[in-house]
């Protein structure tokens, strides 16, 4: 007789429903968790996020756990695929932490490092008189017998490697190099890619029959470009998480500031999460305790200069062309766009600005007064113009209204002399010669 299990959770808006035969319920609920349960669990390895991608991770990461759950003669292989920096290696260990092994032990393996020559006894371990030298070891299987082995850049996998994977998987036995005692795999096998797989086995990479065997439980990590919403949420918590420390010392907790955010969800990140995460520890280390707001100023000028020029509200639809007006006004108002941009991006530094944009300082500090002079001047700017220009100048609004400050205009006089000094100087060279 078949019934109907209807299972509910609720844990923030994380709700979810699950309607499944009683008699498919023993083995799906293994695990006995719910999005709401690992969505929490994500919190404690700081692997967090609310996108709708992300949910659809964790939503694969719950089918895997079921999965793990049934019985099989071998170790049920999990396969995890993303690009690097999205987090495989935390999601891994997650899933340990939350499967039936989580008491066992963790063992990660990257693939490239496994050397034919020592493979089989790192992966099987030893008995004394083997091989010359040889002494009793345990491999890896065998540590991890009741937990988990992950096997990091399986595409890197030598095909013998591959083979032996195969044979553990298909029968749940191995024996120590030297020994006719069987031993069983119980393990759980989760492997991880940042390449395609079907792509890895055109190429010959990957086995057809090993990838068969591995891509029944797949879990697809997404890269941070396609989960926007998530910069926030991973900046402010992982800032947070810094704070611990200073708040037990009674000091004032540190903060990102909305210019910084609005540009780090402007950025590519083509290393994810993990470069993310490395350069807000940078820049959370370099905010002196007096200052606790992390500005963009505070990361590294190698990072800042990898940022995106402008953050994402600085679009194609900003730059306005308007044919009844001459191509000076046009061009105008498009190095208006760009300087309020690079006021914000730059931290109003001018000297960055000058430097980025390929133009002498001077030229830097005339278009910050003609600008300054086109804001105050008798003739209003349309709103529209103002609108648009704030947003992209951002924190540096106010500086662009106040304008160039005195020694900075005397500042720009001085470039400017030396400059054409310089250039004077060039001129009559060329003549005399």
């Amino acid at each position: 007789m078949t019934g109907i299990v209807v299972v509910e959770s609720y844990c923030s808006d994380w709700t979810e429903t699950q309607t499944m035969d009683a008699e498919e319920s023993s083995g799906a609920m293994f695990a006995g968790l719910s999005l709401s349960d690992i969505h929490r669990a994500c919190e404690g390895v700081e692997f967090w996020g609310e996108s709708p991608p992300f949910r659809k991770c964790l939503e694969e990461v719950k089918d895997a756990l079921n999965y793990l759950g049934f019985p099989n003669a071998g170790p049920t292989p999990v396969l995890l695929l993303g690009e690097q920096g999205v987090g495989k290696t935390t999601l891994a260990r997650l899933i340990h932490d939350l499967s039936s092994h989580k008491n066992g032990r963790f063992r990660e393996i990257n693939c490239k490092n496994i050397g034919e020559n020592l493979a089989e006894s790192y992966l099987f371990g030893t008995v004394k008189g083997a091989f010359t030298e040889a002494a009793n070891r345990t491999g890896v299987f065998e540590e991890t017998i009741g937990g988990t082995s992950f096997f990091d850049e399986i595409g890197n996998a030598s095909d013998w490697l591959q083979e032996k994977l195969l044979r553990v998987m298909a029968n749940g036995e191995f024996e120590r190099v030297g020994s006719n005692d069987t031993l069983r795999a119980d393990c759980h096998l989760i492997l991880a890619t940042n390449g395609d797989p079907d792509e890895l086995v055109e190429r010959g990479t990957l086995r057809s029959d090993f990838l068969g065997r591995i891509d029944e439980a797949v879990i697809t990590l997404p890269p941070l470009r396609e989960r926007v919403e998530d910069i926030r949420i991973i900046a402010e918590k992982t800032v947070d998480n810094l704070n611990r420390e200073l708040e037990i010392q009674g000091l004032v907790p540190k903060w990102v500031s909305e210019q910084v955010l609005q540009i780090l969800e402007a950025h590519s990140w083509p290393d994810n999460v993990r470069e993310l995460i490395k350069n807000l520890k940078f820049a959370y280390a370099r905010v002196p305790l007096d200052e606790p707001v992390i500005e963009i100023k505070h990361f590294s000028s190698r990072f800042r200069e990898r940022l995106a020029s402008v953050p994402m509200t600085c679009s194609a639809s900003h730059v306005r062309v308007n044919i009844g007006e001459s191509l000076k006004e046009n061009t105008k108002r498009l190095e208006r766009h760009y300087f309020a941009a690079a006021m914000r991006v730059h931290d109003g530094n001018i000297g960055e600005i000058a430097q980025k944009g390929k133009i002498r300082r001077g030229k830097a500090y005339r278009i910050f007064n003609e600008m300054h002079q086109w804001l105050t001047g008798p003739e209003k700017p349309p709103e529209e113009e103002i609108a648009v220009l704030k947003e992209l100048a951002g924190r540096q609004w106010k500086r662009i209204e106040e304008g160039p400050r005195r020694q900075a205009v005397h500042e720009e006089k001085h470039v400017y002399s030396a400059e054409r000094c310089n250039n004077n100087s060039k001129d009559e060279h060329i003549v005399r010669n």
